[in-house]
């Protein structure tokens, strides 16, 4: 993108920001937002995910006992996830510390009181600090990598999944929902997760899958995503905000293969304008 019109465009976003209510009503919960990020919780988009009657589906399948939310940013999946699952256990994941008493008091302000609310970088398997851009003009938007400008770049402790997984004592025989998303470092994320997603009965996993960020984060899209559709059940994620709702079980049988890999990005990548197209994947385990 010219560099001129990128400028004119984070001015405009700024301008509309402070325009825009901090607190945004979702009906059945509400939402403090950082001006940085407000455009986007206020957008039709992410009403309708709140109203995804898929997530219902979800809780009658899998009756989610914990949640791991990676990626929260300001605890909008946090908060949802609560109120439609109800779960023993919630684990907010942020690398954002500049975020993190925001999810907080959005906890607070729902009272959701069981969210553990914690300051890392999720990866493969391995403790240590890492590098993390945030972006200081866009809060949805700060990475691992790639950022080219307005960023501030801080250190951050890394974890993993299956270390998280260990530390908060979930067990193989629980069913766990976890939501991914992470612009882009989604391949470190599974790195991370190989003992859950091969030793638990039962899982619902919902992963960000956006080829031009992985390839702005070094990952191939193809590559990467044919050996998810080669490991696991995949399929693409269902929005589904119809009168009569789509039977989960039914929509699972149509499993990606690793065939497909190519063509699926192709299409992905085709979604959205200048190739930036994503979509939501669900990865799932289902008890026999």
């Amino acid at each position: 993108m010219n560099h001129n019109l990128e400028n004119k465009l984070q001015n405009l976003y700024k301008e509309i920001n402070a325009i825009l209510p901090l607190e945004i009503d979702f009906d059945f919960f509400k939402l403090e937002v950082d001006r940085s990020g407000a455009n986007i919780y206020k957008s039709n988009e992410i009403y309708l995910d709140s109203k995804n009657k898929i997530y219902d589906e979800i809780r009658k399948i899998y009756s989610p006992e914990y949640v791991i939310d990676v990626g929260a940013n300001i605890g909008f999946s946090t908060i949802l996830f609560s109120k439609v699952f109800n779960p023993k256990e919630i684990i907010s994941i942020e690398p954002n510390r500049n975020l993190i008493e925001i999810i907080k008091r959005n906890c607070h302000i729902n009272r959701v009181e069981n969210a553990n609310v914690l300051n890392v970088l999720i990866g493969d398997s391995k403790k240590e600090l890492k590098k993390f851009q945030i972006n200081t003009m866009m809060s949805v938007d700060s990475r691992v990598s790639s950022l080219k400008s307005n960023f501030e770049e801080v250190d951050v402790m890394s974890t993993s999944i299956d270390l998280i997984s260990k530390e908060y004592n979930i067990q193989k025989e629980s069913s766990v929902f976890i939501k991914i998303d992470t612009q882009g470092y989604e391949e470190e994320v599974l790195k991370g997760m190989k003992e859950l997603l091969s030793t638990f009965e039962q899982y619902c996993i919902v992963m960000e899958f956006a080829p031009y960020w992985l390839e702005e984060a070094g990952t191939n899209p193809e590559k990467f995503i044919r050996e998810v559709f080669s490991s696991f059940n995949v399929c693409e994620f269902p929005i589904d905000n119809s009168f009569y709702p789509i039977d989960l079980l039914e929509y699972q049988k149509n499993t990606l293969k690793p065939f497909q890999a190519n063509d699926f990005v192709k299409h992905v990548k085709s979604l959205r304008r200048n190739n930036k197209g994503w979509v939501d994947l669900m990865i799932y385990k289902n008890k026999s």
